[in-house]
C-alpha cells in the first residue's frame, strides 16, 4: 500500500474523531461456530448472543444512512445477507428503512441455516424478512439471489484470499455489496472482548427461546466459554480499514468502493466498513 493512501485513511479517520491506532497482527486463528461438527444448539446460543449484541450497541440505526444512500444510488429494493446467523440487526434496520419509507425486502441465507432463526426473524420483521434453507456460499452467491449483499460482523471468518474472492463475485456480477465489523485488532478491545462476551451470552441466554441454548449457558456453560473465545479470536482475525483496501484492488472496473469507520449509535464501540457498488452503465 503507497503513502498517499496511508495518508489519506489517516485524514479520514481525523474528520470522524477517531484517532488511528497500532494493531495487533491478523491471526487466522478458529472460531468454534466456523467448525461443521460444532452443534447446532451451540451455535444458535452463539449467533443469538451477536443479535442481542447488535441490538444493544444500536447496530441497524448507525448503519441505516449507509444503506438509504446505496439503495438510492442502485435503486435495489431487496437485500441479500450472506452468514446470516440468527439475523442480528435485520429486523430493526428494516424496521429502520420501512419509517423512512424505503419498501425493502432481506433475503437471510447461511452456510449453516438455521430454521429457528429464520422463523424468528420472518415473525417479528411481518413477513419482510425470509430465510433461505439451502446453505448458501458467500463467495459464490447464485444469480437468482440479486440484490445489495451484506455481512455483519462476519467477513472476519474468511481468510485475504477468500474474502477477496467474495467481494469479487459482487463486482463481477454488479451486485452491491457491505461488509460491517464491530470487532477491531486494537489491544483495549482485544483485552476486554472475552470478559465482555461471557456476560453478553449468559444475557441473551437467559431470554433464549430454545431449551438447549439455556441448559448449555446455566447448567453446563459451554455457550458462554465457547462464544467468549470465539469473540476474541473474531478481534484477531478482523481487517482493518487499510487491509480492506488492499482487498479491493483491481476490483473497480465498473464498481467503486468506499471504507471507513462509524461510532456506534449506543455504547462506546465503532464499527468498520467496507461498501462497493456497480457505477453507473
Amino acid at each position: 500500500m503507497g503513502p498517499a493512501l496511508l495518508h489519506s485513511n489517516r485524514r479520514e479517520l481525523a474528520q470522524t474523531g477517531w484517532q488511528a491506532k497500532p494493531s495487533l497482527p491478523r491471526l487466522q486463528l478458529f472460531e468454534f461456530h466456523d467448525m461443521p461438527w460444532f452443534p447446532s444448539a451451540l451455535r444458535l446460543g452463539t449467533t443469538e448472543s451477536l443479535r442481542v449484541f447488535a441490538e444493544q450497541v444500536g447496530l441497524a440505526e448507525t448503519l441505516a444512512p449507509i444503506f438509504q444512500e446505496v439503495l438510492e444510488q442502485t435503486e435495489v429494493r431487496r437485500i441479500v445477507d450472506l452468514c446470516s446467523g440468527s439475523c442480528g440487526p435485520l429486523v430493526a434496520l428494516v424496521n429502520k428503512l420501512r419509517l423512512e419509507g424505503r419498501g425493502i425486502e432481506v433475503v437471510a441465507t447461511d452456510r449453516y441455516p438455521s430454521k429457528l432463526a429464520f422463523r424468528d426473524a420472518a415473525q417479528a420483521s411481518g413477513g419482510l424478512i425470509r430465510g433461505c434453507p439451502d446453505p448458501i456460499d458467500a463467495r459464490r452467491v447464485p444469480d437468482s439471489l440479486g440484490g445489495m449483499r451484506t455481512l455483519f460482523n462476519a467477513f472476519h471468518h474468511f481468510p485475504p484470499a477468500e474474502a477477496r474472492a467474495i467481494l469479487r463475485d459482487a463486482q463481477q456480477k454488479r451486485q452491491p455489496i457491505g461488509v460491517f465489523e464491530v470487532t477491531n485488532r486494537s489491544l483495549g478491545r482485544t483485552l476486554g472482548v472475552f470478559p465482555g462476551s461471557v456476560l453478553l451470552a449468559f444475557s441473551a441466554a437467559w431470554s433464549a427461546k430454545s431449551a438447549a441454548v439455556r441448559f448449555f449457558s446455566f447448567v453446563v456453560p459451554i455457550v458462554p466459554l465457547t462464544f467468549a473465545w470465539d469473540g476474541l479470536v473474531s478481534c484477531f482475525r478482523t481487517y482493518t480499514i487499510e487491509e480492506l483496501k488492499q482487498l479491493t484492488e483491481g476490483l473497480d472496473e465498473g464498481y467503486e468502493w468506499q471504507a471507513g469507520r462509524r461510532r456506534t449509535a449506543k455504547g462506546m464501540f465503532s464499527v468498520t466498513y467496507l461498501v462497493g457498488k456497480p457505477t453507473p452503465s
